[in-house]
This record gives C-alpha cells, sequence and structure tokens, in this order.
C-alpha cells in the first residue's frame, strides 16, 4: 500500500520526530505553533501523533469542508471509524431559527458522537469552529437519555413508546426516518436518532425476546442483535433549561488540541454569537420563551478558556496568541497543472533528476489506466509511481525526498471527502 510506504518516509522527518515528541510530553497551557505543512500532510502527522503520543486528540478546522476532507484523509491512512476517529459536525442551524428544517444527518452524528464521548474515547476527534459553536448537553444528560435495551430485559412496550415520547420520538405507523416509532401488538419499531437503520425489537409479554436491524424500504433484516442502544434527539429545543456545555468538556483533560488557522476562531465566534443574540432579542420579543445565548452557545471567553486549557498544537501560517515555541516543514503545495500534460510531465523529469520520488494517486482504476497510457514513458523510465489511493492534497517534501500528487488536482476536478 503506498500511502503506508508514504508514511513511513514521512515519520522519519525531522519536524514530525520533533513534533511527536513535543506532543507527547505537552502539558495544559504549552503550546507549539507548526507551519509549512501543505496539502495532505497533516493527517500524515496526526496519524503518527496518535501512534506515539497516547493520549486523545482534537483536532479544530475553521470550517465544516476542511474538516470533512480532514476526517476522510485519516480514513484513508487507515484509521477506523467510530473506533480510532470521530467526525463531530455542525447543526447546520442559525440561532433561534425554528423555521428551517434540521440536517437530520448532522443531528445524528452529534448525537452518536456524544455518546461514544460518553463511553471513552482515546481516538482523533475532528471537528469544526461551527460545529463547537452549538453547545452540547451535559454528559450527565446524555447518559440518562440514552436507552440501553437487551435480549432478556422485561420492559412495557408502552412505557417505552411514552418514554420516547418525551425525548422527540414521534409515533407513525411505520418507521422510515430517523426519530420514529410505532408499536404494533408485540412489535415495537424504533428508528433512533444515531443510526442507519431503524430497530425492531419483539416481545414475549413484556420480555424483549428479538433484537433486529432492518431496511424499511421493504422490511427486510438486515442483522440480528444481542442488545441495542437508543439515542435521542440531544439538540431538541427541550432537553432542559440547564447550561449546556462546550464539546471538549467531554474529553479528557490533558487531550491534546490541534487547531488550523486558529487565529480566525475568535471573530468567527464573536460574529456567530451577536447574530445569536440578535435572534435571540427579535424572537423573545414576539414573545416567545427560550434558554439565553450564554446557556446554548460559545462565547469568546469560552473559546479562550478551551484553547488554553489544553495543550495545543497550532498549525497554519498563523497562530494568534501562542507562546514562542515554533517548528516549520520545508513542504510546498502540489503544483498546478492544469490539465496540461506538457507541464507535468517536465516536473517528473525535474524530480527524478533531484532525486525526488514522485507518486501519482489515482481516485479509480479508470483514472489509473487513463494515467499510465499518458505517462508510458516515464513509469518505464522510473519516475513515476501511479497507486489506486486517495488524499485530498497533494505535497511535496524535498528533504525526505517525496512528491505526492493527486489525479483530481492534476486535472482539476472536484474531489468529495
Amino acid at each position: 500500500m503506498s500511502l503506508s510506504k508514504i508514511y513511513t518516509r514521512l515519520s522519519s522527518a525531522d519536524t514530525f520526530t520533533s513534533a511527536a515528541e513535543w506532543s507527547t510530553h505537552a502539558k495544559r497551557g504549552d503550546a507549539l505553533h507548526l507551519s509549512g505543512l501543505s496539502g495532505s500532510l497533516p493527517s500524515f502527522l496526526l496519524r503518527k501523533i496518535y501512534s506515539e503520543a497516547s493520549r486523545t486528540i482534537c483536532c479544530i478546522r475553521p470550517d465544516a469542508e476542511s474538516a470533512d476532507y480532514l476526517h476522510s484523509d485519516l480514513q484513508q491512512l487507515g484509521l477506523a471509524d467510530t473506533e480510532e476517529t470521530l467526525r463531530f459536525p455542525a447543526t447546520g442551524m442559525a440561532p433561534y431559527n425554528e423555521d428551517r428544517v434540521p440536517d437530520t444527518t448532522a443531528i445524528i452524528q452529534r448525537a452518536d458522537v456524544l455518546q461514544h464521548l460518553t463511553e471513552g474515547f482515546d481516538g482523533i476527534l475532528v471537528t469544526s469552529i461551527d460545529a463547537l459553536f452549538d453547545l452540547v448537553p451535559p454528559a450527565d444528560t446524555v447518559r440518562q437519555e440514552t436507552l440501553h435495551l437487551r435480549l432478556g430485559d422485561e420492559h412495557d412496550p408502552a412505557d417505552l413508546v411514552e418514554r420516547m415520547a418525551q425525548q422527540g420520538f414521534q409515533r407513525v405507523e411505520f418507521v422510515e426516518e430517523p426519530g420514529e416509532m410505532a408499536l404494533r401488538g408485540g412489535i415495537l419499531d424504533v428508528f433512533p436518532f444515531a443510526s442507519t437503520y431503524p430497530l425492531r425489537f419483539e416481545f414475549f409479554g413484556d420480555e424483549i425476546d428479538s433484537i433486529r436491524e432492518f431496511d424499511p424500504t421493504n422490511q427486510r433484516s438486515v442483522s440480528r442483535k444481542n442488545a441495542a442502544r437508543i439515542v435521542p434527539d440531544l439538540e431538541r429545543s427541550h432537553t432542559g433549561d440547564a447550561q449546556h456545555f462546550p464539546l471538549t468538556d467531554y474529553l479528557p483533560k490533558d487531550t491534546l488540541l490541534v487547531t488550523f488557522d486558529e487565529d480566525r476562531f475568535q471573530e468567527d465566534v464573536a460574529e456567530r454569537f451577536d447574530e445569536a443574540e440578535h435572534n435571540y432579542a427579535e424572537a423573545t420579543a414576539e414573545g416567545e420563551d427560550l434558554p439565553g445565548p450564554d446557556s446554548r452557545f460559545l462565547t469568546e471567553k469560552q473559546l479562550t478558556s478551551i484553547l488554553f486549557g489544553h495543550p495545543r498544537l497550532a498549525l497554519g501560517a498563523f497562530a494568534g496568541n501562542l507562546v514562542e515555541e515554533r517548528l516549520e516543514m520545508d513542504a510546498t503545495p502540489q503544483p498546478a497543472f492544469a490539465s496540461k500534460m506538457k507541464l507535468l510531465r517536465q516536473q517528473l523529469r525535474e524530480n527524478s533528476d533531484a532525486r525526488i520520488d514522485t507518486f501519482i494517486l489515482c481516485d479509480s482504476e479508470g483514472q489509473l489506466g487513463r494515467l499510465e497510457e499518458l505517462l508510458e514513458e516515464h513509469i518505464l523510465a522510473g519516475e513515476v509511481k501511479l497507486r489506486v489511493e486517495s488524499l485530498h492534497e497533494g505535497f511535496e517534501v524535498p528533504e525526505q525526498g517525496l512528491a505526492v500528487y493527486t489525479d483530481h488536482q492534476i486535472f482539476d476536478r472536484y474531489h468529495r471527502p
């Protein structure tokens, strides 16, 4: 696997070694600014830190799209979803905007991540500043509202329906979407807010006799289970009037924060909080009874407390209020070829003359075949290696004698995370 070989080459870089060593021993309030990580290099660095530092890592990107790409790159590098890496998305909702239909997928993912965090997580959590802006219920609330059901447990199905109705589930005749439930005799169907498929519980009296996931389009079983977890809609407005908290409160105290272009964070949070205060004033003026912005949304003061309350590795050209520790990697982004094969061929020759090994990662077998025809001469000359792999962005690291290009950047194609 080419990505493994590339990772091995990069792991020996002095900058990677120094950053991983610092991350292993960094304490609360320590901060290191690392610049020069072009393209998808941050994902390789995070992979090394994760394998060596033995601590939870929380990555904060300035926007949702860049967070999606980082999470995708980490998965391509072999980190298992939910076990080693989690993606916590933004709600996609403007503050106090009850008219807009929420993004159900995002709500499901947020609820699922919170549940995973309450159970203990020591991998890499990837999120963005807009996702952090919406505060989350206390961990105790998540534990109390999450329903655990096992084979052999005894529950009155009607009591379960009543409890789930209080948690935001809607009773329907047949479940089709997350947040729906249906009770027919001794059969209870529930589509959790944090699940791909609905669950079917069959009761013998009050005893759970079977649990299975099923496809709501054809009612066919997908899998049988010994136990199930039902996570409610933790973002619903009636979760309670209690103060909500930043997502980072779910993480261990020694969690390493890895921020990207964090100089943008304070301004972003300030603008979002101003919007929240404006919308809150308008809504309450119309007689709505709503929790105040301070209890539901991140403030600049809380953001500062988060950043300085953990060891922090700041990536990007600028890093805001940091201590003087700094590292820089001599790396550059993938050159712009604009679909011009002449430019690519010239670059391959220059790399070969400079003893730089070049890899081109192709998103599909079809793209691999296309490039093999176009670059046959250079492949035979040993100037380039083509592989079916996927990364968001390529890079060049001359000190390691390495250049990694992506075919979608060569041909200016959109790359989906």
